[in-house]
C-alpha cells in the first residue's frame, strides 16, 4: 500500500479471470458445487470483513470479483465518497 495526502495506492498481483469472465466464457470449468460454494463464500467474507471496517463496496459486480490460482477472490473497484 502506497499513500499520499490525497489518496491511497493498493498494488496486487494480477489475477487471470474475473467472475464475469468465468460466467461468459467458461462456466462449465467449475462442475463441482464445493468450488462454487467457496467462490461465493469468499465474496461474502470479503463484503462482511469491510463492512466491519465501516466500508461499502458501492458497485459489486462480476467484473469486481477477481479470479485467483483455485478460484480464490479478490474484491475490486471499490467506490469511495470524495470530500
Amino acid at each position: 500500500i502506497v499513500e499520499n495526502k490525497e489518496a491511497y495506492f493498493l498494488f496486487m498481483k494480477q489475477s487471470p479471470f474475473t467472475l464475469d469472465d468465468l460466467i461468459k466464457f467458461s462456466y462449465e470449468t467449475i462442475t463441482s458445487l464445493g468450488e462454487k460454494l467457496f467462490i461465493i463464500y469468499q465474496i461474502l467474507q470479503g463484503i462482511i470483513f469491510s463492512h466491519s471496517k465501516g466500508i461499502v463496496h458501492g458497485n459489486l459486480t462480476p467484473e469486481s470479483v477477481l479470479l485467483g490460482e483455485k478460484y480464490w477472490v479478490t474484491l475490486t473497484h471499490f467506490t469511495f465518497p470524495s470530500g
